[in-house]
């Protein structure tokens, strides 16, 4: 196939992504924040084989998706612990990041994109 003009794998045209957090002091040494995550990533081929697979008619699972997502954090740290919730993916938006071919037999899978959510702590051992 001839992918002269068409786009480059991996590559989308338009990626978008911000952030904001808000900062709390509590006391001289507990603090905490909230952080809201926005990214956008336009669609695009993951591989040379997804260009073609696409130019022939086979969009899915060649051609991946935009998607949004957005992520979001709470937390509180000192000097010495960090604890922090969070939400990725928080809107569960159905999408997928990559694909790849079976080798020797017909298909192609998909890696979607999953909500997780957890509590991380963190614990600083040495000297600030």
């Amino acid at each position: 196939f001839d992918l002269t003009g068409q786009p480059l794998p991996k590559a989308p045209e338009l990626t978008v992504s911000a952030d904001a957090q808000y900062n709390i002091e509590f006391n001289s040494t507990w603090g905490g924040f909230l952080r809201a995550e926005y990214s956008y990533v336009d669609e695009l081929y993951y591989d040379v084989n997804g260009t073609a697979g696409a130019m022939q008619g086979f969009a899915f699972p060649f051609e991946i998706p935009s998607r949004s997502v957005w992520n979001f954090r709470a937390g509180v740290e000192s000097d010495r612990y960090r604890i922090v919730a969070y939400a990725d993916n928080a809107f569960d938006e159905e999408y997928y990041t990559s694909t790849y071919d079976f080798g020797f037999t017909n298909g192609a899978g998909v890696v979607p994109g999953y909500r997780t959510y957890g509590v991380r702590f963190e614990m600083n051992f040495g000297e600030r």
